[in-house]
């Protein structure tokens, strides 16, 4: 962490700030509302957008950007979409180097 060892201000005593905690209504509420978009959405319109996705990441000269918005628009969700993506074209892992 920057700062922590180099630039340390002693005068925080340690303190690195507020850690972020969401409140439990809140993510009952945003998960709910996920449950409810799911339920709702076109079933047919969202697998036809992401195997469109699909079939574009497979040409790597193809923007894919145009796929990705008409994914959005037919609600599938970030992880569907990454889903599809990772098929072909994997998961970056950070080389390591000793």
């Amino acid at each position: 962490m920057v700062g922590e060892n180099y630039f340390r201000n002693e005068s925080t005593g340690g303190d690195f700030g507020d850690v972020f905690r969401m409140d439990e209504n809140t993510t009952r509420h945003v998960l709910a509302r996920l449950r409810e978009i799911k339920q709702s959405r076109d079933a047919a319109k969202v697998t036809q957008s992401l195997d469109r996705l699909e079939a574009a990441a497979q040409d790597l000269k193809e923007n894919v950007m145009p796929y990705l918005v008409d994914c959005c628009h037919a609600y599938a969700t970030v992880s569907e979409m990454i889903a599809r993506l990772k098929r072909h074209w994997g998961e970056f892992r950070e080389p390591i180097r000793l």
